[in-house]
């Protein structure tokens, strides 16, 4: 079966992605880090061949990519860097129209959502530093992110996905509860 997901045996809690009895053994999949799905496991697989060719970089490996150089002149990628962004923002406004039509969350209990989504972001921004300082997690070169930075591979657009993330799951978790409760 496998490892579970749940926090206990998520990313730096995972087993290693190399043996600590036998040299040059690696392993990648679900059951070493970063962890499952298979996102999760072709990124393990990208980390041992990074270990195999020595490449200490943070980002993904290289390949037959077209630079940014040879985009130029290309009118639409002059906006691709905050498609990601802006769609995080309309998501986050669109949660917000849903959380008022419904009377969830913000409307009713203005400071208790605020205290619950901004702790939400603040536990998982140390989660993603941890990882980052782990070299589990890494930006790499992605053309959607607007470049902006708030710490070495930490994304501006990382704390709109978790404000994001947090708002969703507490509406949900309000709206069942409503629901429920009639």
């Amino acid at each position: 079966m496998g490892m579970a997901h749940t926090l206990t045996q998520s990313a730096f809690f995972r087993p290693k992605n190399f043996s600590k009895k036998l040299k040059n053994l690696y392993y990648s999949g679900h059951n070493t880090i970063p962890g499952i799905g298979l996102p999760m496991c072709l990124i393990g697989a990208e980390l041992v061949y990074k270990h195999l060719v020595d490449d200490r970089s943070s980002g993904p490996i290289k390949g037959e990519l077209k630079t940014e150089k040879e985009l130029q002149g290309h009118q639409v990628m002059d906006i691709v860097p905050y498609l990601y962004l802006i769609a995080l923002i309309v998501s986050i406004m669109g949660l917000g129209l849903l959380d008022f039509k419904h009377d969830l969350a913000l409307k009713r209990y203005p400071l208790p959502t605020l205290l619950s989504v901004g702790i939400a972001v603040v536990v998982f921004l140390i989660w993603d530093l941890v990882g980052i300082y782990f070299g589990i997690f890494f930006r790499g070169d992605a053309p959607h992110l607007t470049g902006i930075t708030l710490a070495p591979e930490l994304p501006l657009e990382e704390v709109f996905f978790l404000i994001l993330l947090s708002y969703n799951a507490l509406l949900a978790y309000q709206f069942f509860a409503k629901r429920v409760s009639k």
